[in-house]
C-alpha cells in the first residue's frame, strides 16, 4: 500500500468516526417526558391564591418567612389520598426545617365534608367550587397536583408521588438566593 492510500484511508475513517460520534451526541440528546411537557407549561406562571376566608383551620402554625411554599392540591373525599398525604410527613418535615411551608388547597362536591386530623395540621383552604384551579388554568391531573411557589411565581410543578419531583424540590430550596 502507497503512503497516500493509507492518508486517503486514515482521512475516510476520521471523517466515518466524526459522523458516528456526531450520531451518537445526538441520540443521546434527551427529550422531555411527556410529564415533563406538562409541568413545564406551568413554570414562571403567576398563582392566585385563594382568601384567608376560605382557612379552614386559621390557627394553623402558618409563618411569614418562609420564601418558598410548597402549595398541594387534594380531593378531601379521596380516602387513598388523604393516606398517601401520611406517607410524606417526614418529607414536609424536612422542608418545614428548610423554611418552606406546606399548604393545601382541598376540594370537594360535598359541603358537610369531614376533614382528616391529618389534612388539619397544615394551613388548608377548602376550595369547593373548584374556583383555584379554575382562577389559575390548572388541570385536573395526577402529574400537576403539587407547586413549589416562590412568592407568587410557580418555581417546580409535579406530584409529591414522584420521586425525581420532590428530589428537584429539595434541589431548589437549598439553591436559595
Amino acid at each position: 500500500m502507497s503512503l497516500k492510500s493509507v492518508i486517503i484511508n486514515i482521512r475516510h475513517n476520521v471523517i466515518l468516526g466524526f459522523i458516528l460520534f456526531t450520531c451518537l451526541c445526538y441520540s443521546c440528546k434527551q427529550e422531555l417526558t411527556f410529564q415533563e411537557k406538562i409541568c413545564e407549561k406551568y413554570i414562571g406562571k403567576e398563582i392566585v391564591f385563594p382568601s384567608e376566608d376560605f382557612l379552614i383551620n386559621k390557627d394553623c402554625n402558618k409563618t411569614s418567612d418562609e420564601s418558598y411554599k410548597l402549595l398541594h392540591i387534594i380531593e378531601l373525599t379521596c380516602c387513598s389520598c388523604v393516606e398517601e398525604l401520611k406517607a410524606y410527613i417526614e418529607y414536609i418535615k424536612l422542608l418545614k426545617r428548610q423554611k418552606v411551608s406546606f399548604e393545601l388547597v382541598g376540594y370537594s362536591s360535598f359541603k358537610e365534608t369531614e376533614f382528616s386530623p391529618v389534612l388539619l395540621q397544615y394551613p388548608l383552604y377548602f376550595d369547593f367550587n373548584r374556583n383555584f384551579s379554575y382562577l389559575n388554568s390548572l388541570k385536573n391531573d395526577d402529574i400537576t397536583r403539587t407547586f413549589l411557589i416562590k412568592g407568587n411565581k410557580i418555581v417546580a410543578v409535579g406530584n409529591l408521588n414522584n420521586r425525581k419531583f420532590r428530589k428537584s424540590v429539595l434541589l431548589l430550596v437549598n439553591r436559595k438566593s
